[in-house]
């Protein structure tokens, strides 16, 4: 969404939001979207709870301003706690001066495990298959993606790609693959969530591409590639590096560039012994990511504290992110 866009639908959610005159409100949003409701709520005393999936970085003047201010609004009284989702995003937030008692790192309930399937022996037969799950957009890293796979092939490595997902850069990648003859490359569009699993579990890898320049939290599809036991391929992006270690379930390569993934891949699916200890490393990489704290718990607790008084009394968080991993182990 173009900034113009994203500010002026930022100011219709105000005003809808300014007409219902809540008691409380849950903020599912950040950036300079959040900026005037959180704004208004704070001027008029309104109970906030702030539930973010995001990465907070900035790249540029403007988007360090506006972190900024939304650190000192997110840090006032009226808001009761700032989830964030999982331990790189909610630490993210301390690092640019969130007041780490109002933090909470959260997931989602009723996730997928490792133990739920068998180790992968050897990539499955059949030639290499990358799997990608998410938006389809240039910060989500898709076009290197695809780049590093045309060149996988022109270089006479038989390797296809499945893109599930949707967004504003689809046709565009869409119409740059169409051009290329016989492509393997195949864009799915929105599928459900059952479909994503079955395709990362028949996959031979699955890749997590994502830029550094991505506000993206911890990434959903790379918990639910390392569930699903197969090696995954991701971008160096913070989120990621921050507790996932090279060669235990994954491995890395740099953000941005397509002849770096494009080796990634043939690391991984070259030699059958290093496929097998990426998948056996699944089970640990998995762990890492973990995070006791559901959504819906966080949420329970604000409830529970309606009519308590100061909403801000965070002085007993029994949810910070830092008791909820052990991060000195990463």
């Amino acid at each position: 969404m173009k900034k113009a866009a994203t500010v002026g639908l930022a100011w219709q959610v105000w005003r809808a939001v300014r007409a219902v005159r809540p008691a409380h409100l849950l903020l599912r949003t950040s950036g300079e979207f959040a900026l005037p409701i959180l704004r208004d709520a704070i001027s008029r005393n309104v109970d906030t709870l702030v539930m973010m999936a995001n990465y907070m970085t900035a790249h540029t003047w403007r988007e360090h301003m506006v972190n900024r201010w939304l650190v000192r609004l997110l840090n006032d009284p009226a808001v009761h706690l700032v989830g964030n989702h999982r331990v790189p995003a909610a630490e993210s937030l301390v690092a640019w001066g969130v007041h780490r008692a109002k933090v909470v790192a959260w997931d989602w309930p009723d996730q997928p495990c490792p133990s739920d399937f068998p180790v992968k022996t050897a990539p499955p037969e059949g030639g290499c298959h990358v799997a990608y799950a998410g938006e389809v957009f240039a910060g989500k890293g898709v076009g290197d993606l695809i780049e590093a796979v045309l060149r996988l092939n022109r270089s006479g490595h038989a390797v296809r790609l499945t893109i599930c997902g949707d967004g504003p850069d689809r046709d565009a990648l869409q119409g740059r693959v169409s051009v290329e003859p016989g492509a393997p490359i195949t864009f799915l569009g929105r599928v459900t969530n059952e479909q994503v699993q079955r395709l990362m579990r028949a996959a031979t890898v699955v890749c997590v591409p994502t830029r550094k320049e991505s506000y993206e939290g911890s990434p959903k599809t790379a918990t639910e590639a390392l569930a699903s036991r197969t090696p995954l391929i991701a971008s160096d992006h913070p989120a990621l590096t921050h507790l996932l270690r090279d060669g235990e379930g994954l491995t890395f390569f740099r953000s941005g560039d397509p002849e770096s993934l494009a080796r990634a891949i043939l690391r991984v699916t070259a030699d059958p012994e290093v496929y097998r200890r990426l998948s056996e490393g699944t089970a640990a990489a998995h762990a890492r990511l973990a995070c006791p704290t559901r959504f819906h718990e966080v949420i329970e607790r604000w409830r529970a504290s309606w009519g308590q008084g100061d909403a801000a009394d965070t002085s007993g968080n029994q949810y910070d992110f830092v008791r909820q991993a052990k991060l000195g182990d990463t």
